[in-house]
């Protein structure tokens, strides 16, 4: 019986704990990134005062150009390696800095062409097949 009754007990503990992350996990991080969301405690206050019916937003949307100065004086908040990101309510602009990001090449021969893909550290290596419908292109 103790047996049983310990086996119930970590299921129960690994079904909560799953729920728990299923739950927490979009609210801590960004996009599906390992990226901790940028001033945590004041979106998650935002989200409790959503929640509660509390949050105090005009019925007046604001114009696309006041939106995009909002937008231009907010800073830049660095999401990895070169690739860096802000938003607003009405926006959001990433900024793809390719000189900080570390590359990899690799050098596919194709009908006798040398195709040189570069592709950010960290990501999976292209197809050879890839490679093909690239020198296809050009």
């Amino acid at each position: 019986m103790s047996k049983i009754k310990n086996i119930v007990i970590i299921g129960m503990i690994l079904g909560v704990s799953l729920l728990i992350t299923m739950l927490l996990g979009p609210i801590v991080f960004v996009n599906n990134t390992s990226t901790i969301r940028p001033q945590l405690g004041t979106y998650i206050a935002s989200q409790i005062q959503a929640l509660r019916g509390n949050n105090n937003t005009s019925l007046v949307a604001e114009s696309p150009e006041e939106s995009l100065k909002k937008l231009e004086a907010a800073p830049f908040i660095m999401m990895t390696k070169g690739v860096y990101a802000k938003s607003n309510s009405g926006a959001s602009i990433k900024e793809y800095r390719v000189n900080e990001i570390e590359w990899i090449e690799y050098t596919f021969d194709v009908k006798g062409k040398k195709v040189v893909l570069k592709v950010p550290k960290g990501e999976t290596p292209p197809s050879a097949r890839f490679a093909e419908m690239i020198a296809e292109t050009k």
